[in-house]
């Protein structure tokens, strides 16, 4: 039996991203069948610099500089 290899993708954003340089990539790729996950800093909704915002649930564990 054939089983599809599921390809992942992982973005990594903050709080007061620059909203299209993650929800353009992001809706892309789950147009092209893949899992894809968002990770922050911190699990929470984040904000964009235009007002979109955005549930994580996975944290990165990186401290934004």
């Amino acid at each position: 039996m054939y089983m599809p290899k599921v390809i992942k993708a992982l973005i990594l954003t903050a709080d007061k991203f620059e909203d299209m340089e993650l929800f353009f990539p992001y809706y892309r790729l789950l147009e092209e069948g893949l899992e894809v996950d968002v990770t922050a800093p911190e699990k929470d909704q984040i904000e964009g610099e235009h007002g979109y915002e955005f549930e994580i649930k996975k944290t990165s564990g990186l401290t934004p500089v």
